[in-house]
C-alpha cells in the first residue's frame, strides 16, 4: 500500500511540472503561453460580464512597466458556455444566468515573450461593448 501511495504522489508531481501556468489579470482574463510546432501562442481565456463580451476578432495591448507598447491580434478560438438556474423559494421566482468563457489566440514572438518579463502595467482587451481595462490586479507585482 505504501509503495501505491509513493508512486501516486510521483506521478502527480510530474504531472504538476508540466502544468501550464497562468497569469490573471483582474477577475475575468487570464493569459498563458502556449508552444506548439516552434510557434508560440499567447493564449487568453475571458469570462464575459455584462459589460464585456469578447468580439471574434480579438485585439490585447500591454503597457508595459519600460514604457514600450506590445500589441497582438488574433481571433476567438473556442467558447463554452455555462447556465445556471437560481430559484427563490420563499416568492416562488426563478432566474437563469449564462456565463461563456473565451479562448482566444494570439500569434507572439519570442522577443516579446522576453519583454514581458519587464512585467506589465496595464491591460486592454478588445471586448464590446466597452474594454476591459486593468491598471491594477491581484499578484501585479
Amino acid at each position: 500500500m505504501k509503495k501505491l501511495v509513493v508512486f501516486i504522489i510521483l506521478i502527480m508531481s510530474a504531472i504538476s511540472t508540466f502544468a501550464v501556468k497562468y497569469h490573471t489579470v483582474g477577475s475575468n482574463a487570464e493569459f498563458c503561453v502556449y508552444k506548439f510546432d516552434g510557434s508560440n501562442f499567447l493564449i487568453l481565456c475571458f469570462k464575459d460580464t455584462e459589460g464585456n463580451k469578447m468580439p471574434e476578432n480579438a485585439l490585447v495591448k500591454f503597457k508595459l512597466n519600460d514604457g514600450s507598447v506590445i500589441k497582438l491580434e488574433g481571433f476567438n478560438g473556442s467558447k463554452s458556455s455555462t447556465t445556471t438556474n437560481y430559484v427563490n423559494w420563499d416568492f416562488g421566482s426563478s432566474t437563469e444566468r449564462s456565463r461563456e468563457e473565451h479562448y482566444a489566440i494570439f500569434i507572439i514572438s519570442s522577443e516579446d515573450i522576453e519583454r514581458l518579463k519587464i512585467g506589465v502595467d496595464k491591460v486592454a482587451i478588445s471586448t464590446i461593448p466597452e474594454v476591459y481595462f486593468r491598471s491594477k490586479w491581484s499578484g501585479k507585482d
